[in-house]
């Protein structure tokens, strides 16, 4: 509102002192008179008659000008030393301190030793900084950048960084520490950032020297180190950190120890897309995942990323994955994706080891992780896990995994011409067996005699041989096919296994699956079955 009425003020103002000049120079005289505020005053008392509205409507802006202004300062003082307030732009951040801090008593006292001594068995990173109890939300090491912060926001309560110039790759398991004392001379720069006490400008303060601290850090897992830190800073706040943290070395969000899929970060995706290849090889047949030229593509609600998959039988594939967001968070957009070999495998196959067979010469053997028993709500766990679905009545389903939505368990499988998604409830299932070869067992559900259940390994397309099919099975199923083959086009009725019938035109017949598509309003809804869950099929006579 202030600045509104500046702007009228100003506009106005500029209006009249137009008017006059332009009046001054119709009678020969200059229109510099009115530059100034009170120099052409003689002249508007002379020519008042033709003047007076130019003359008041300088004399009203003016007026609002000085009104807008006093407003402005009785609202907030610091609009004199930073006129941008006025238009609700804030000054950029603040850089305190200096940037070689001297070396003070308390970086080298006692009492920072014996307080520094009392908190080394602090269970997590906490302290004092500017005055005020600092306790550690969470730490990362990425960049080289080591940064411990308080609070979960964008923008931090607090946060402490060291520029470190340290590889996490670097780090084993045997325990690597660090340190940096107050006579230094070349010591990592350390900032601390911090809010002002009204929440809006950040604060930063850079030390260069000056500083006690001890790092240690060890690897815990692939993407996450533990270790203890202790700083000690040259401030008269007699500011200083203590204690163990677990330090991530990726830019992924964590929600009570989960990642959090909604973050929209490359390193989200790369996420995602090691858990989705991870299940797409047997267990212990994958070398490496590195993923290059990820990126989020925001205006489609998308990503892009290639993976490079190293075997460990030395071969190599590229392929190009595509990520969709959702409102669960990221996931692997459904559908075959290309795939490129980069480097063959030698003479090596790698395939599960299923019970009674022998490993070939040559072969690289995975062994199948024992079996498992879980509850039916426990499955969610295996969300984005390859697996075959056996069912009591002896029907499979093999797909991914997509979780438990309304007490049903989700399974993505391929179809023709694309992906289908089927859920099944929990009486309806026996077991699970995952591509590693691992055994899902059902909690309360008994098996028939004989103990556990043969195997059915899930090889993918590209480790997978011919003998993994029984040609007795593939026989039958394009036996039974070709019998509808002649059909397709036609309107024909279906009569699947779950006694439901449907009506419609039959577009697609293949050796595992046929494609029936049903007209709903305008348009038409596809359904999938297999020719072994169909009961009759009959076409549709006018």
């Amino acid at each position: 509102m202030v600045s509104a009425l500046l702007i009228v003020g100003l506009t106005i103002f500029l209006m009249g002192t137009v008017m006059l000049g332009m009046d001054a120079q119709h009678r020969g005289r200059s229109s510099l008179m009115f530059a100034l505020p009170f120099a052409g005053s003689g002249y508007i008392r002379h020519f008042w008659s033709d003047v007076w509205l130019a003359a008041l409507l300088r004399v009203a802006g003016a007026t609002l000008v000085l009104i807008s202004g006093a407003v402005a300062v009785a609202r907030d003082p610091l609009v004199l030393e930073q006129p941008r307030r006025l238009f609700g732009v804030s000054a950029p951040a603040e850089l305190v301190g200096s940037k070689r801090a001297e070396i003070n008593t308390f970086a080298n006292s006692q009492e920072a030793v014996l307080l520094a001594i009392r908190s080394d068995a602090n269970p997590m990173l906490s302290g004092r900084l500017r005055g005020q109890p600092f306790l550690y939300s969470h730490a990362k090491l990425v960049g080289g950048v080591l940064s411990a912060q308080q609070g979960e926001g964008f923008i931090p309560d607090i946060e402490v960084r060291i520029l470190l110039d340290l590889d996490p790759a670097t780090v084993t398991q045997e325990r690597q520490t660090f340190y940096v004392r107050p006579a230094d001379e070349s010591a990592p720069e350390l900032q601390i950032t911090w809010r002002a006490e009204d929440g809006s400008t950040p604060h930063t303060e850079i030390i260069r020297g000056g500083y006690q601290m001890e790092l240690q850090l060890t690897r815990r897992d692939a993407h996450t180190l533990t270790g203890f830190m202790q700083v000690i800073l040259p401030d008269p706040d007699r500011s200083y950190l203590s204690g163990e943290l677990a330090v991530r070395t990726n830019n992924l969000r964590f929600i009570k120890d989960r990642v959090d899929l909604t973050y929209d970060h490359p390193d989200t995706l790369e996420y995602v897309g090691r858990q989705y290849l991870e299940t797409q090889f047997p267990e212990k047949t994958v070398s490496s995942i590195q993923f290059s030229d990820t990126r989020l593509l925001m205006s489609e609600s998308g990503g892009v990323s290639v993976a490079t998959i190293t075997l460990v039988n030395g071969r190599i594939e590229q392929r190009d994955m595509k990520f969709d967001r959702a409102d669960i968070g990221w996931a692997v957009r459904p559908g075959k994706m290309e795939t490129r070999v980069l480097a063959e495998g030698g003479n090596q196959q790698l395939r599960l080891v299923v019970p009674g067979a022998a490993p070939q010469r040559g072969q690289v053997v995975a062994e199948a992780p024992p079996p498992v028993t879980l509850e039916f709500a426990s499955l969610d766990t295996l969300n984005g896990q390859q697996g075959v679905i056996y069912q009591v009545d002896g029907r499979t389903r093999e797909g991914i995994l997509r979780g438990l939505r309304r007490n049903r368990l989700f399974i993505e499988s391929n179809v023709a011409g694309g992906t289908a998604e089927f859920s099944y409830a929990e009486q309806e299932l026996k077991y699970i067996v995952l591509a590693s070869g691992q055994q899902v067992l059902l909690a309360g559900v008994e098996l028939a005699e004989g103990g556990l259940p043969e195997v059915q390994p899930v090889v993918p397309e590209s480790t997978a041989t011919s003998e993994a099919q029984e040609p007795e099975t593939l026989s039958e199923v394009a036996e039974t096919a070709l019998e509808f083959t002649a059909m397709v086009g036609r309107e024909v009725t279906i009569t699947s296994r779950d006694t439901r019938t449907r009506t419609g035109i039959l577009t697609a017949v293949t050796e595992r699956q046929l494609t029936l598509s049903v007209r709903v309003g305008t348009g038409s809804l596809e359904y999938f079955y297999s020719p072994a869950d169909i009961v009759s099929l009959t076409e549709v006579t006018r």
